[in-house]
């Protein structure tokens, strides 16, 4: 069958190729996969692949990258170990190069509102990042369940400056009400379970007339190290 629905050409010396009447490229089928894979070393600035997309509905919704990874297993029903990622983002400094400025950032995500865009709605949820555990199958045992995972492997020892899980900054002149906004749905059972704490919580005391088995734990304001106390029970 001839390709009749898209159009190649060369446009500022790229190759393009364009859908005509709503058609798109396609790589591969579900029964001939195909991996396209892109090595590039470049000495500029800007992107390896770029995609820039601009929906016109008011509706619908749209993806500028959609990736879903299934993890189908074809010959056994249980999956022993392994891993799939669907987004994996690794920004890295090579070997033998130092960094003195700058920023690496694995993954980053953006909102925002253009020019003299204007957002009205108190239903409206911007978020540059979210994480969503979706509803499906059967959990019979986990390890961990989590929207977010923050992990170090770090073995170095940082000299000079401060290391930490989140760094929450605001570099703009808008004042935002809370670093955090907790919306429990009546379904989530402590605020904070700390293990293996050593360092951060202190030793448990036997109380007296207003606290009853209580720990400090350390928190360092402007500064100057403080202690919040938790108590089992307060009369």
């Amino acid at each position: 069958m001839p390709v009749t629905r898209i159009k190649s050409g060369w446009d500022s010396g790229n190759l393009v190729f364009k859908g005509v009447d709503g058609y798109y490229v396609r790589f591969g089928t579900t029964d001939n996969p195909l991996q396209v894979k892109v090595h590039a070393r470049p000495t500029t600035a800007g992107s390896t692949i770029e995609v820039r997309s601009r929906p016109s509905s008011a509706t619908a919704t749209h993806y500028g990258v959609d990736s879903t990874t299934d993890w189908r297993e074809t010959v056994a029903s249980t999956i022993t170990g392994g891993g799939i990622r669907a987004i994996q983002g690794v920004a890295r400094i090579d070997a033998a190069n130092t960094i003195t400025g700058g920023s690496v950032t694995g993954v980053y995500g953006q909102v925002a509102l253009n020019a003299t865009a204007t957002a009205n709605g108190a239903g409206i949820m911007m978020n540059a990042i979210y994480g969503l555990i979706e509803d499906g199958g059967t959990y019979t045992a986990v390890s961990h369940l989590a929207v977010a995972w923050l992990d170090s492997h770090l073995t170095k020892t940082v000299s000079a400056g401060m290391t930490e899980f989140v760094y929450i900054s605001n570099n703009g002149s808008t004042t935002f009400n809370q670093v955090f906004y907790i919306y429990p749905g009546n379904k989530i059972t402590n605020l904070l379970r700390i293990d293996t704490s050593t360092g951060m919580v202190g030793a448990n005391n036997a109380g007296d007339a207003t606290f009853a088995n209580w720990k400090t734990i350390k928190v360092n304001l402007d500064g100057t190290t403080h202690y919040l106390i938790a108590a089992q029970t307060i009369s």
